[in-house]
């Protein structure tokens, strides 16, 4: 009996021993997560099924412009303009409807303070150990200069195209008011050959030094 006691009390303080070193993986592992989460530059949110937040780090408010608590007792979603807020809901509805994340997904919005921004965004669908739909989950990144410096570029691009365009037409038009105009100057140093009055000698002239 005391042998089988040894055997059982072994094999128990074994199995206490295992679960300890499991729990103490875990937490190492969760917070080397959370410590991933709160240094990374990208916004990471998480958000129940109405869209409303549950969880989100620090670069979150920064792209927001909202203060963490500002944003923790918020209870609705954070407010968009129409397109950009058909355009999230459509892509949460897939997310959603397929179980497939999506990569990226670009919108807008308008911080706090007025200023308008434009992020992209990755949605993954959160389940609970039984497999069922509890919210969303994804990495929010500002990419506003990247998108005015395309604006630039394409802003750029068009200025030199209608630049092109412009000089183009110009060597057009110069092309076909210069053919009747050599005729023109040709025709007036044949009639400066001729026997002229001196009123239309003059004008001739006139003519003769504008065409040139």
């Amino acid at each position: 009996i005391m042998a089988l006691f040894l055997i059982l009390g072994s094999h128990a303080q074994f199995t206490i021993n295992q679960r300890k070193t499991a729990e103490a993986k875990l937490r190492e592992s969760e917070e080397k997560y959370r410590s991933i989460i709160e240094t990374t530059q990208d916004g990471y949110y998480e958000v129940d099924t109405a869209g409303v937040l549950t969880f989100f780090n620090d670069a979150i408010c920064n792209i927001l412009g909202y203060s963490r608590q500002e944003l923790s007792s918020m209870r609705e979603r954070i407010p968009l303009d129409s397109q950009s807020s058909k355009k999230v809901i459509r892509a949460f509805t897939r997310v959603y409807t397929t179980g497939e994340p999506a990569k990226s997904v670009e919108w807008t919005f308008v911080r706090k303070d007025g200023a308008r921004r434009f992020v992209e965004s990755s949605v993954s669908l959160l389940k609970d150990m039984k497999g069922r739909a509890t919210g969303f989950s994804g990495f929010l990144r500002d990419v506003t200069e990247r998108k005015q410096a395309e604006a630039l570029e394409q802003d750029k691009l068009k200025a030199e195209a209608a630049n092109r365009a412009k000089s183009d037409f110009i060597a057009k038009m110069s092309h076909e008011i210069r053919t009747p105009l050599n005729s023109i100057i040709g025709m007036t140093e044949l009639m400066l050959d001729t026997e002229l009055k001196p009123r239309q000698r003059e004008d001739l002239d006139v003519i003769n030094s504008a065409a040139y």
